[in-house]
């Protein structure tokens, strides 16, 4: 009888286990959150459950105090720290090139076949991989656009500045056929590590670590990534027992929009979403919303809602902030006599996004985790609606109806929108010109003529060095 995919894949994980110096006390297997690895055994807190000699790792280090960026040096302060900023910027130039190095790693594993990572590299997705949103074609962006444009123009503006950044890297014009995969894969699996002492110096170091990277996220997790001497090691921080998953956290207090763009699933009720509302719409302070609701306090609302009406940060497609920060160029409501009209434009924003979400039952099959990004960002919605009636039946305001939105036939252009890929994903584009500021498509049509350019859906150009050719023919032919 024909085994299934997963079969053979499980068979792959022992196999290789069972060829190199690995400690993997685990079992690949599927549970909730996909597939993911299991305890084959009861741990105590600080025991390892995973360790990965450092040679099986691809790893891509940096020296921090030789950093210069056009506003400076990175900026080291008196214990050892540096900047949120900074460590985006870091990390950005790690992926870039981590991203190059497994394409060269892969490289040669296609041509002589040999060695550990000809064959890891088949348990990870394969190159038409739906599962990571940065790995998705034209085409599959475009039924995007038909639910969420925001989402749709955020993937694409990261391709479009990490084809710019590969080919000023390799000088060449072109990209290579798997750039994408290979970047999501990055992406999606690499881990950071800030803390490394190496000849006095201060580097991080960014890096591909195998079989860790199938551990799944939690944002309570039971282990703890740590390297102890040349191994990388998975510690439990709790007690856990045989059979249960082992996880650790991809990122903290982020929205599901910056989770769902990098790894291509969300978090349920994640207290940190945001609605993204258009920089035209001022925010509406806490304070004067329950001044208008005459409530001492703002238990019967989500904290979620709450701060996207505040237009803090994270509204605005970022993955930090916070604390009623409003983004740059949002204006304020000061009073109650000035919340009308934001009230009736506000309204008339969150029932046309929420139009736009009735579309996910015709064009949710371009990726595993849209449709459950969707209904999570309909529940923001909804919430932060309630807020806007409860407002409006206070201050005797009419909103408009259903079908007086459906009428609104656009959306007021969304100038901040193209902040949140080089925010989550820490690139430094000054030099590059904002896409945005060209063109802002909110329909099928206009989407497909703002990527017209872009290679994603049609045969990529191979670059001059034919880098990867040998790899793409090899995926092609295995049905990778």
């Amino acid at each position: 009888m024909k085994k299934s995919d997963e079969e053979r894949t499980k068979e792959r994980f022992h196999e290789i286990l069972s060829k190199y110096p690995l400690e993997v006390y685990a079992d690949l297997d599927s549970g909730m959150r996909g597939r993911g690895l299991f305890a084959n055994r009861s741990f105590k807190a600080g025991d390892v459950t995973v360790a990965v000699p450092l040679e099986f790792c691809i790893f891509h280090e940096i020296d921090l105090e030789d950093v210069k960026y056009e506003d400076g040096q990175v900026v080291i302060d008196a214990a050892g720290n540096i900047s949120d900023l900074d460590k985006k910027r870091i990390a950005w130039t790690s992926e870039i090139a981590l991203t190059g190095k497994l394409m060269e790693v892969l490289e040669k594993a296609a041509f002589d076949g040999t060695g550990f990572w000809s064959e890891y590299w088949w348990l990870f997705p394969t190159t038409d991989s739906k599962e990571i949103p940065s790995n998705l074609t034209r085409a599959m962006l475009e039924e995007f656009a038909t639910v969420d444009p925001h989402v749709s123009l955020l993937l694409l503006d990261h391709r479009a500045k990490l084809r710019a950044a590969w080919e000023k890297l390799k000088g060449t014009g072109g990209v290579p056929p798997v750039l994408f995969w290979a970047n999501s894969m990055v992406l999606s699996r690499c881990f950071h590590f800030w803390d490394q002492q190496v000849d006095g110096k201060k580097r991080s170091r960014g890096g591909l670590v195998p079989f860790i990277d199938l551990l799944n996220h939690d944002r309570e997790p039971n282990c703890r990534l740590i390297q102890h001497g040349d191994r990388i090691c998975a510690e439990a921080c709790r007690d856990i027992e045989a059979g249960e998953e082992l996880t650790h956290p991809y990122a903290r207090n982020v929205p599901n929009l910056a989770i769902f763009t990098r790894f291509g699933f969300v978090e349920q009720n994640n207290e940190e979403d945001r609605v993204s509302l258009p920089p035209s719409i001022p925010a509406i302070p806490r304070k004067l919303v329950l001044e208008i609701l005459e409530q001492e306090d703002s238990s019967k609302y989500t904290e979620r809602a709450l701060l996207s009406l505040e237009r803090d940060e994270r509204s605005q497609g970022g993955d930090e902030g916070g604390g009623g920060e409003q983004g740059i160029g949002i204006s304020v409501v000061e009073d109650a006599s000035e919340i009308e009209d934001v009230l009736l434009v506000l309204s008339l924003e969150l029932q046309r996004q929420l139009k736009r979400f009735d579309n996910i039952n015709e064009n949710c099959e371009s990726c595993i985790g849209f449709k459950p990004f969707v209904e999570e960002r309909r529940k923001v919605v909804l919430e932060l609606l309630t807020i806007c009636r409860d407002l409006a039946e206070k201050l005797d305001v009419t909103l408009p109806g259903e079908e007086e939105a459906e009428a609104v036939d656009t959306m007021i252009a969304d100038p901040s929108a193209s902040n949140f890929l080089d925010n989550f994903f820490g690139r430094d584009t000054s030099e590059q010109p904002d896409i945005y500021s060209l063109l802002a498509p909110r329909t099928e049509e206009e989407l497909a003529e703002y990527n017209s350019d872009d290679e994603g859906g049609g045969a990529p150009e191979v670059s001059s060095e034919g880098q990867a050719s040998v790899l793409s023919f090899h995926l092609e032919q295995q049905g990778r």
